[in-house]
Formats: structure tokens, sequence, C-alpha cells
């Protein structure tokens, strides 16, 4: 008469259930008939049948079970599940015991479930058990394995802690690209991939250069986006385009003769400053991009400035010897002439003050005067700082713009 963990449950007929499992394990499955059925059930009692989790298949020596010849008991095997149960077909309650064979290192249930991606990739999942407590070292990103021959990074694992055993579920995972965009032209104007690396960031496509990077799930399993810049984009001069550019023409000093006719009795003149406004317009304009290193290359001398300023002195020795003088100051005028010296003859004004007899009088001027009316201007040359490759190169956006100014009215 077999019995098992005490000698009051006797093993119907004389055996169990076992089943071989894989990696050298195996389960065992008793259905015990108690000897005593009043009581062995109650709350007080029914530890006397169900064994504590873990414990040996043989630990119930201790408790009266005698083998009946040796090679009874299997190595390692654990108690995992046990529990009173009816069985219908034998209108009976048997004691279910059931033992797995369970150490401190995890051992895999079964064989690994191997599966590629739709990139190619490889993936593994593996299941593996042990005896709760059992230390686990391996680390989400950095351990790998060798799956014939191709090296695997851990990509995600859990662990399903019960008092019986503890179950380790892990995701083995290959390195490598998992997509890459078409070449497309950015808002730079230069054009660029989109790389996305599972694990290990891999080499950049030929012809291009790192631009930015993006590391998603940092502390396990990283996805890496890689924005990838055209390398000859950025040494070459984009073709210009066309657009149009506000502008604002500067005004202009001068000054001017007027025949007043007969005052008097005599012939009379007026010498006075003359004087046109700045004007706003809306200028053709053609821009140049290019992307540089090089942030000196800018030639500022080159470009038109506008914000100049011409000043005009008025003097002259009035009736009685009576001096008039002013001075203006015009921003944004250019000067048309340097003045005018005026020598008093007979009648002469200047700005509407009569010069006395014999005295002189005069307006300068003094002022830029270049005047890009009617010209091709360059109005803007500069260099920002748009980007920094991966590698550490600050790059530029080099701009350079260049108007038609409409000519003047006559």
């Amino acid at each position: 008469m077999a019995t098992q963990h005490t000698s009051d449950l006797i093993i119907v007929n004389g055996m169990p259930s076992a089943e071989k499992l894989w990696n050298g394990r195996w389960r065992l499955e008793f259905f015990c008939d108690p000897s005593n059925k009043r009581e062995g059930w109650y709350n007080d009692n029914i530890d006397r049948w169900i064994p504590a989790f873990g414990v040996l298949q043989d630990h119930a020596i201790e408790n009266g079970w005698e083998y009946d010849s040796t090679g009874v008991a299997y190595d390692d095997m654990r108690f995992i599940e046990g529990g009173v149960q009816y069985v219908p077909a034998a209108n009976e309650h048997y004691i279910k015991l059931v033992y797995e064979t369970l150490t401190s290192s995890w051992v895999q249930e079964k064989d690994d479930t191997v599966t590629y991606s739709e990139n190619g990739l490889k993936r593994v999942s593996r299941v593996s058990v042990a005896l709760p407590d059992t230390a686990y070292t391996s680390v989400v990103g950095t351990t790998t394995i060798d799956s014939d021959g191709v090296t695997l990074y851990l990509a995600s694992r859990e662990i399903d802690e019960t008092d019986a055993k503890w179950t380790l579920k892990e995701s083995w995972a290959e390195a490598g690209k998992l997509s890459e965009s078409e070449p497309a032209t950015g808002t730079n104007r230069i054009r660029q991939k989109v790389v996305v690396w599972q694990g290990v960031e891999g080499t950049a496509p030929t012809g291009y250069v790192g631009a930015s990077r993006r590391t998603d799930n940092i502390e396990g399993f990283p996805t890496i986006t890689i924005t990838y810049y055209y390398s000859d984009d950025l040494s070459q001069e984009f073709p210009a385009y066309t657009t149009t550019v506000p502008f604002t023409m500067p005004g202009t000093v001068d000054w001017r003769f007027k025949n007043l006719g007969v005052v008097d009795v005599r012939l009379s003149e007026n010498y006075m400053v003359e004087l046109s406004p700045p004007v706003s317009t809306l200028c053709e304009a053609s821009v140049v991009e290019s992307y540089t290193t090089n942030p000196d290359i800018v030639d500022i001398d080159a470009v038109y400035q506008p914000n100049y300023w011409t000043r005009v002195i008025v003097e002259g020795v009035g009736i009685n010897y009576r001096a008039f003088s002013s001075i203006s100051t015009y921003v944004n005028h250019i000067a048309l002439s340097s003045g005018k010296e005026i020598e008093e003859n007979g009648n002469t004004f200047l700005h509407g003050n009569l010069l006395y007899g014999g005295t002189t009088g005069r307006i300068d001027i003094d002022g830029p005067t270049y005047d890009p009316a009617g010209k091709t201007i360059i109005i803007n040359d500069n260099a920002d700082p748009i980007f920094t490759l991966l590698d550490g190169t600050q790059y530029y956006k080099r701009t350079v713009t260049t108007i038609i100014v409409p000519a003047r009215n006559s």
C-alpha cells in the first residue's frame, strides 16, 4: 500500500500520473484516498493532508510515509498545487497533490518561441521556472544571448510570483533597423531621411550625416529615431527664389532757384532747400540660401545701409545786418548736391530772407550721395545658427537678399 505525504493518504491505484516535462523536468499528480474522511478536511486538520508549497516530495517521510522500494522519490520534486477534489466518475472525494521539478536556478519550461518581424529582425520568447526568491540578474537592453549565431538583447521580462513557484517570461530581440523613410526635403530645403533603430544605433545611410536623435524607452530596450541630412545639401548654394519685400526709398535733399519776377521795380530771385520724402514700396527680391560652418563669410560691407541722415545749414545776413541761420537733419535722405553759395544780386532772397546788399549767403548740404533708385542692391546678408549635427558641428544658414529698386518718378 503506497502512501504520499503522510501514512494517512493512500495513493489511488498505487501510482501517480507522471508527465515528463521539457528540459529534464517532471510533473507528478497524486490522487490519494484519506483513511479518515470525517474530520481531516476540517480547517484545523487540513494541513495534515495538504503540505506547504515548495516542500520536497520525499519530505513526507518525516510524517510517516514509507517507501516500498528505493528510487520512489524524484530529485528536486516540489509541491506546487493541492486540494480536496470531488471526482464524479468515482463518486468520491480525493486529495490531489501536484509536484514539479523546481530548483533555485531558472530552467526553461519549453523551447524558445522564435518570430521574425516584418523588417526581418529576430525575436525570441522564453519561459522559465524556479523556486520562489530565485535571483534574476539580467538587465533589459544590456544582457545578450546567442540564438543560432544571432545576438539578441533582453527586450522585456516579467516574473509571475506565487508561493509555489516563480514563472519568468523573457523577450529577446535582435538589434537593427526598424524603418527608413525615403529622402524628403524638409523645411530647411535639405534632403533628409528618418531611420528608426531598435536596441543599438546603426551606421548612417550612405551620403548622410546625423542631425538629431530621439530615444524612447531609455531605461529599457531603446528605440532610437535619427534624422539624417544629405551631406551635399550642406555644402551647396540652393537655387534662388523670387519674392517681394518692403523697401523704403530714401528721400532727397537739394536746393533750387526761383525767379520771383519784378519786386519793388527790381528783378528778384529766391534760393531755397528742396526736399522729397522717403517712399515705401514693394520690390522684387531674389533670395539665395546656403549653409555654412563659418559665420564670418557674411559680407556686411556689400549690404545697403538705409539709416543715413543728411544735414542742411542755411545762413545769411538780412536787413540791417541781422544774421539768420537754421540747421536741419533728415533721416534716410540723400544729398543730390553739396549746396549753393549765394551772392546778393540786388534783390536776392534766401529761404524767404532778403540778403543785405553786398553780402553772401549759403545753403550747405552734407550727407550720403548714393541713390539706390533704379539699381539692384543687396539689403540683407546674414548667417543665423540653425542646427547642430550629432558630431557637434554647428551650421549657420546664410541668407542673401537682393532687390530691384524702381526708378524715381521724374
